[in-house]
């Protein structure tokens, strides 16, 4: 049977299952999402539990769900499971690996092509459990039996005729280099690949599934008792077949001289505790850190409390930590680039998502927090829904709209993280500033009229600042005297004063976080914005200083400003996420100096 028709096969089952048994689907996932979020009370008993290596077949990453005889094994209290899942091909273990990192469970389970399966069991010892599980199957109480007469060393072995079953490794062993013997030739699959249960055309029967579920429930019950007598006259066992219609930055643990395992542990959202990493631990004199990668629920802004939990035969021990993964140790794994449809920035979407190779998803297609790092253009077409969910999650987020300087699409874009403008000034090189050819003006200190610059109409829904116009001219008219001169956003064929002449006669520019405050303070107008801006570390945000602008130093603000935005060149080449990265691990700059 060739992969295809394999693969063809399993996606008929997914199908069939989904759409036929709701119920019994539940029951898997909430098996497996279980074995995910363990109480810290169970690592006490976990000492006592019978340690297995649990060996499932997949096709593809959902096949999870629908592993029933995987669930049924995750569910059984006395079992301390090591999952090992098999794939097809290497390319479908990357993406299985993509997959779990995304949902913060690849430190917990290992995934490898069907053809290494038997290298990847090498260094295990020739008396430890294995059982093997085939896809699309649910286990009757034999297979329970044969797990009780081998943890019970009543047997090496026991297993039935599609290869499933329970082993020590050593029998598991002899019996895989008997099925090589056996293997024709050209045979494209290894001996042990898992038999895959032919298709069982059924009539859709409201029967069925409540039949599932009551084998389900009469297994549970039989798992919570005692062994049953062992059966010595066979070493067969078994697998009932499922029946369904066919229908067409590294985190570093310090720890020292420990044997046994170590399991890392959070409640993100201050649920019951989630399961995150698992590290076996041999030897009595470990001297190495435990290299754990930070799972991607827990990647964000804010310091995140977990526990290292330390279990060996004789005792548990548990070290707190707080886990905080840096903004400049994020790895393309953990990044999303937000594409909108229709969206004016999609070319530089695709381009920044190529340089940094990470995946692409549509911001109209989310409904809800999803863990890692979204990268959004503008505040449109659900980019802003992306970010609210960012900020509600405490995740870290970037933000790409037009550029301070050299502006204009095809030509350089500012990004910004956990924010919407450049913020507190870092201690950055001049060479980027000489590169956009900006000249600063000298301060100007004798103009008359206090130049007012409202939002534009999309920029007012999308940071809820209707009524800044009017409480703005208010303010300034209980504190200055001045004409107050109010210049909106030119439109498109309309005939106004250029900005340059406009600044000429400029006291002051009031704007929220226009690009405007950028282009006064080059021309050497003071500024009065929004915290918010990022002309803020340069001007003023209180109006009721009007009277009182500030002269300050710009020459660390503007280099600030050029490490904060990129060409399209850059973006494409990576170069940007490199910059990116580097700039965050780059000191802030003392405040600027003021001139009197």
């Amino acid at each position: 049977m060739n992969a295809d028709l394999l693969t063809l096969q399993a996606q008929l089952a997914r199908n069939a299952i989904s759409s036929l048994m709701g119920e019994f689907l539940g029951h898997c996932r909430a098996a497996w999402q279980s074995w995910l979020t363990m109480d810290a009370g169970k690592f006490d008993a976990a000492r006592t539990r019978s340690r297995i290596c649990v060996i499932a077949e997949l096709t593809t990453f959902e096949d999870i769900a629908f592993s029933a005889g995987l669930s049924q094994l995750l569910s059984i209290d006395w079992l301390d499971c090591d999952l090992l899942f098999t794939l097809p091909t290497s390319s479908a273990v990357a993406f299985f690996q993509r997959r779990a990192k995304e949902e913060s469970f690849h430190q917990l389970v290992r995934a490898l092509p069907i053809t290494e399966l038997a290298s990847a069991l090498e260094g295990e010892d020739d008396d430890a459990i294995v059982c093997v599980v085939p896809a699309f199957s649910l286990l009757t109480t034999r297979f329970l039996d044969a797990l009780h007469d081998v943890a019970a060393r009543r047997a090496n072995s026991r297993r039935d005729t599609s290869g499933a079953g329970v082993f020590r490794v050593g029998s598991w062993r002899q019996t895989a280099s008997a099925l090589e013997e056996r293997q024709a030739p050209n045979d494209a699959h290894p001996s042990l690949a898992f038999s895959t249960l032919p298709l069982c055309i059924a009539e859709a029967s409201p029967r069925l599934e409540r039949s599932l579920l009551e084998i389900l429930d009469h297994f549970q019950e039989a798992a919570a008792q005692p062994a049953a007598t062992a059966d010595e006259k066979t070493n067969e066992l078994s697998v009932g077949a499922l029946t369904y219609l066919n229908r067409g930055s590294e985190l570093v643990l310090p720890i020292h001289s420990f044997d046994g395992d170590a399991w890392l542990q959070a409640a993100p959202t201050g649920g019951p505790p989630r399961l995150y990493a698992r590290r076996r631990l041999r030897g009595a004199d470990f001297t190495q850190p435990i290299a754990i990668e930070p799972p991607l629920a827990l990647v964000g802004e804010c310091t995140q409390d977990a526990e290292l939990v330390l279990r060996s035969r004789s005792a548990v021990r548990r070290v707190p930590l707080s886990v905080h993964l840096p903004a400049s140790r994020l790895e393309p794994w953990m990044v999303t680039c937000y594409l909108n449809r229709g969206g004016a920035g999609n070319v530089m979407i695709r381009a920044f998502a190529q340089g940094i190779g990470c995946e692409l998803r549509y911001a109209e297609d989310e409904t809800g927090p999803r863990p890692g790092v979204p990268i959004v253009w503008g505040v449109l077409r659900g980019s802003d829904r992306v970010v609210a969910h960012a900020k509600q999650s405490g995740q870290y987020f970037f933000y790409v709209d037009h550029a301070y300087l050299s502006r204009g699409h095809g030509q350089s874009y500012r990004v910004t993280r956990n924010g919407y403008e450049a913020g507190p000034v870092r201690d950055c090189p001049t060479d980027r500033v000489q590169v956009h050819d900006v000249v600063l003006e000298p301060w100007q200190r004798g103009g008359r009229n206090v130049l007012v610059c409202p939002p534009t109409d999309y920029f007012v829904v999308a940071h809820s600042c209707a009524d800044w116009l009017d409480t703005t001219l208010e303010a300034l008219q209980r504190h200055t005297d001045r004409p107050l001169v109010v210049r909106r956003k030119p439109q498109p064929g309309e005939t106004v004063e250029p900005l340059a002449e406009a600044l000429k006669k400029a006291h002051a520019l009031v704007t929220h976080s226009s690009n405007v405050a950028i282009e006064a303070i080059i021309a050497g107008v003071p500024v009065f914005v929004s915290p918010s801006s990022a002309a803020a570390p340069v001007g003023r945000t209180d109006l009721s200083l009007i009277e009182m602008p500030v002269y300050p130093d710009r020459d660390k603000w503007l280099a600030n400003l050029a490490y904060c935005q990129f060409s399209f060149e850059e973006l494409r080449s990576g170069a940007a996420w490199r910059m990116l990265l580097e700039y965050e691990g780059r000191p802030f700059a003392d405040e600027p100096r003021r001139e009197a």
